[in-house]
């Protein structure tokens, strides 16, 4: 009864998240927002019911999520129609116990990427996806990886990819009592992926959800990771900086949802303010 009360109130939070503005203006088609609400419903079920930290785990490649559900915490009834798509076909699942995906294939049923790597959406470029209802739509751990979302979910993946890096990055400094680097002027963030991936982070996020790279500063005793948000744009000259100018930076969190998410030295100095707390 405890995990059913926790799922309805988290099902609640689904459907209001689904009347957030979305990222684009673009008309989405119906049955394309009906299979992105449902993946939501249960990524929700899996998020509610996972109380010791792993979910079932592990799948060999995407799995009908129907089986897991029913299998492992009976909530297969409960949730009836959202296991399928809008399209009559399975919801298909992946977890390696820490980490879940729940995706469609779209209206066609066939998969646009290859998923046989580890994790299946390693291939997979996240971001606005889902006029064309053949596009595939995957969330992962309980945020949309790729599909029709609201920005202020993109900004919380954002926050959450660049504090993973920046973890990293903290890893690999105990390590070798440096941080990656230097890399001056500020590059992609993909130029020291050689350094982090796979020793201090599986695979270390290099685009952002708006489809932009991450960029990265360091001078090996400082580093800075940015993300230049919804418009792409930089919101500062970081190509003349150095040290003194990130340090300097104290923005917090903004009025407004389109300026740069920016972390420097294992904390975040400027985020878009759209209720979230890094």
């Amino acid at each position: 009864m405890k995990h059913r009360s926790r799922l309805l109130f988290a099902l609640l939070s689904v459907a209001a998240a689904a009347c957030a503005p979305m990222h684009a203006s673009d008309a989405v088609p119906q049955d394309v927002l009906d299979t992105i609400f449902r993946l939501r419903v249960v990524g929700a079920a899996l998020d509610t019911a996972n109380v010791n930290g792993a979910f079932p785990a592990p799948t060999a490649g995407l799995v009908p999520v129907s089986s897991v559900l029913d299998r492992e915490w009976g909530h297969a009834k409960l949730l009836r129609g959202s296991l399928r798509d809008s399209w009559g076909r399975p919801i298909l699942y992946w977890s390696n116990g820490p980490s879940y995906v729940v995706a469609s294939f779209g209206a066609d049923g066939l998969p646009q990427f290859d998923y046989a790597f580890d994790p299946p959406y390693t291939g997979v470029p996240k971001g606005w996806a889902g006029t064309d209802p053949n596009d595939d739509l995957l969330i992962v751990d309980g945020l949309v990886f790729r599909g029709p979302s609201s920005v202020s979910e993109f900004v919380r993946r954002a926050v959450v990819e660049i504090r993973s890096a920046g973890t990293a990055c903290e890893s690999f400094a105990i390590d070798n009592n440096l941080y990656p680097g230097p890399i001056a002027p500020m590059d992609v963030l993909s130029s020291i992926e050689s350094d982090l991936s796979p020793i201090y982070i599986r695979v270390l996020p290099v685009v952002d959800p708006w489809g932009h790279p991450y960029r990265f500063w360091s001078n090996t005793r400082a580093y800075a990771i940015v993300s230049f948000g919804v418009d792409g744009q930089p919101d500062y000259p970081y190509a003349a900086w150095g040290q003194t100018d990130f340090e300097a930076l104290s923005v917090g969190a903004t009025s407004i949802i389109g300026p740069d998410v920016v972390f420097v030295t294992g904390r975040f100095v400027q985020w878009p303010g759209v209720g979230i707390t890094p």
